[in-house]
């Protein structure tokens, strides 16, 4: 791996991440509505948004975690002349043999895949503690961004509202 390929890992990453969360984020829309029709509930987007905090955080932490693994496993546990991604929390480790990519040293693919779901696992951990944390914060602000909060309002009584 050279310079040149160290340098374009961060924008593969994120180019890639914002298809893999457009994807998750309507899957777990049609999934949440569905479910919201057959309770007969009035679904919001209250849960939308809070799958969306979850998964774009999971999204930022893989970042670190594509960096990190691109730094210690690329080039010795396996070769992958034409990666996209070293590695993402979304997608199970794979090389394309295709391009001549391959296992290095005698490393298993029960190995690799094992590496991958330690990193996963890790990443999405951290991605919960931090969306466990900064949720009552985060969801506001969103609302805010959203202009939701404006649409909930609701004025005390005796008083007009804004």
């Amino acid at each position: 791996m050279d310079a040149l390929d160290a340098l374009l890992e961060p924008v593969a990453y994120v180019f890639t991440s914002a298809y893999l969360v457009t994807a998750i984020l309507l899957g777990s829309w049609a999934v949440l509505w569905v479910v919201g029709h057959l309770r007969r509930q009035e679904w919001t987007g209250e849960n939308l948004k809070k799958v969306a905090l979850l998964v774009c955080l999971v999204a930022l932490v893989g970042a670190v975690g594509d960096i990190m693994w691109f730094f210690v496993f690329a080039g010795r546990l396996y070769v992958d002349p034409d990666p996209i991604v070293a590695f993402s929390p979304f997608i199970p480790f794979s090389v394309d043999s295709a391009s001549g990519g391959h296992l290095l040293g005698g490393t298993t693919w029960v190995q690799a895949v094992l590496l991958w779901t330690a990193f996963a696992t890790v990443c999405w951990i951290t991605a919960w503690v931090v969306y466990r944390r900064i949720r009552l914060r985060a969801l506001p602000a969103l609302d805010r961004l959203w202009g939701a909060s404006a649409a909930r309002t609701v004025a005390a009584p005796g008083k007009d509202a804004a």
